[in-house]
């Protein structure tokens, strides 16, 4: 399986678009980009890459990896890129609202993943690591944290405070809620960001 990733980022005079390791490296360190800190943007179902342009076109510094798989056609087998994270995309920005509405209005953005006191940092080095293991071309697999039947509760968006177990469905996230006398449960599908363990 093929890694790849695709970097854009800011110049002391310029904006460009990065592919190398070495330019990739430069997005990791404190001297240049010392005031800013990494943010995960969602985005809207397989909008990634047109908030990626967006991005590169309004000067915001953002980090979009990618995972290389193959899928079959009728006639044909085609290599594809992916994105890692399915519906988000990381940007290295000023920890201020001016950077952060820049940010949410960009179109095909709905939320900067956070809490109630607002935008949540990502460490340096959790997304140095993603990085690394792209340019060096691991065998990588993604999972959530949470087990299917685990009790959780909702932390955050519309159903917050709510409880119930998370189940995954068809490769989507829920929370199923038990009506024990009916002996029926209901699924609301949320997103594993905004739920924790209980």
């Amino acid at each position: 399986m093929h890694t790849n990733a695709e970097v854009y980022s800011l110049d002391t005079e310029n904006s460009r678009l990065c592919h190398e390791k070495e330019s990739l490296k430069e997005l990791f360190q404190d001297t240049i980009y010392s005031d800013l800190k990494w943010y995960a943007a969602q985005t809207y179902s397989c909008r990634e890459r047109i908030v990626a342009k967006a991005f590169e076109s309004r000067s915001i510094c953002y980090y979009l990896p990618l995972l290389s798989k193959q899928r079959r056609w009728s006639d044909r087998i085609k290599t594809i890129e992916v994105p890692l994270f399915k519906n988000y995309i990381f940007v290295k920005i000023a920890p201020e609202e001016e950077d952060f509405w820049k940010v949410i209005r960009t179109r095909g953005i709905t939320r900067i993943l956070g809490d109630e006191r607002g935008p949540t940092p990502i460490l340096n080095k959790e997304i140095e690591a993603v990085a690394c293991m792209l340019v060096n071309r691991a065998k990588i697999k993604v999972f959530s944290e949470f087990q299917s039947g685990q009790s959780v509760r909702v932390k955050a968006g519309p159903l917050r405070g709510s409880q119930g177990c998370f189940v995954r469905m068809k490769g989507k996230d829920h929370l199923a809620v038990n009506i024990t006398l009916l002996g029926q449960s209901i699924l609301a599908e949320v997103n594993s960001c905004d739920v924790e363990p209980f």
